[in-house]
């Protein structure tokens, strides 16, 4: 196995009663999503849905009605000037798309924002949720539409979510401050839950029985409020060797589905209350990883392929080992992108 720092890897994409409440939730507070259409798979395909624009920002959230897993991927997207935007098939993850996570499973968010701003139909296609291969499904996919307008005090609303094998002496405002201070934006952290530890191994990027029952476990929250999960010690099989992950995205955007959540793993696998991570690296790794829930890609992927915003650098927060990088906040495109995603919100509420 790598070391810790050579190891870092950063990823585009069982129920139990121990986790602890540091403080009481409040009543859970849903966005106003709006239903559009009801679209039925026919043969795997769905038919082309028309959507009308608007100065706010939107988002689309399309949802299988299956009791089953059910996995499907944008089928055709036409802008509003009848050209086909980028869309790509038979792969979870694309660099030079609309949205960077291709494939959904169950459920998943479309913020339309950049080239997906033009967007004046959209269809969808069922795919295998193993093989991403077209797949016959007669699924129902609900879409709703979320329109809001951008605060002026926006920010975000995080829910911290600690494993037991994690030492930690700060409290919601130290790890908010420390978050706040790499992102260069204003942070709310809701609660602190303790959580049982696991040890996951992904050999999909779309789906974790570990990673889902650690959600399944925590209790309800407000829409909006992004879930951070620190401690599990992640690893990922990649067919040649199982390496180790620093941190874990499973949706970009991110913002619903069974494991909609950002991950960040201790360094200490394989053992308990031994050493504690020092808070700056793990909130560093936490803002790199919220960067993903909310759109943004690595500056460079590991294959040269590079970000669509042209002021992103290598030296840059999302560097896709961004402890090898010292800068901290996002470009002004970033910051613009980012913007566009629902769950940043009034903090002044």
């Amino acid at each position: 196995m790598r070391g810790w720092l050579n190891s870092i890897i950063f990823v585009l994409s069982a129920c139990d009663d121990n986790t602890e409440n540091k403080d009481n939730e409040i009543s859970q507070t849903l966005m106003d999503w709006q239903p559009i259409s009801e679209l039925q798979l026919l043969n795997g395909y769905t038919e082309s849905l028309s959507l009308s624009t608007s100065e706010d920002r939107q988002t689309l959230r399309v949802t299988s009605n299956s009791d089953t897993a059910s996995c499907f991927q944008v089928n055709s997207a036409i802008s509003q000037y009848n050209q086909e935007l980028s869309y790509s098939f038979n792969t979870a993850q694309c660099v030079d798309c609309l949205w960077r996570t291709s494939v959904i499973r169950n459920s998943g968010l479309l913020v339309l924002e950049g080239n997906a701003e033009q967007l004046a139909a959209i269809s969808f296609a069922s795919v295998d949720c193993t093989t991403y291969l077209s797949n016959v499904s007669s699924d129902e996919l609900v879409v709703e539409k979320l329109e809001t307008e951008l605060p002026a005090l926006a920010g975000l609303k995080l829910r911290f979510n600690l494993s037991d094998s994690v030492v930690n002496d700060l409290d919601e405002n130290d790890w908010a401050t420390l978050i706040s201070n790499e992102l260069n934006l204003s942070i709310l952290i809701t609660s602190m839950n303790t959580i049982s530890d696991v040890d996951v191994v992904l050999e999909n990027s779309l789906s974790n029985d570990e990673l889902e029952s650690i959600i399944a476990t925590l209790p309800d929250k407000d829409e909006g409020v992004i879930d951070i999960i620190y401690g599990p010690c992640l690893e990922i099989d990649t067919y040649f060797s199982i390496e180790r992950l620093a941190g874990f995205t499973p949706s970009i955007p991110g913002g619903a589905g069974d494991m909609d959540a950002v991950f960040v793993a201790r360094r200490t696998c394989g053992s308990r209350n031994t050493e504690t991570d020092e808070p700056a690296t793990v909130a560093r790794l936490i803002a790199h990883e919220l960067g993903h829930y909310l759109g943004l890609a690595h500056p460079e992927e590991a294959n040269g392929t590079l970000d669509d915003l042209d002021s992103t650098t290598t030296s840059n927060l999302m560097h896709r080992n961004p402890l090898l990088v010292s800068s901290t906040g996002l470009t002004d495109e970033q910051v613009e992108r980012i913007m566009q995603h629902p769950f940043f919100q009034d903090l002044s509420e």
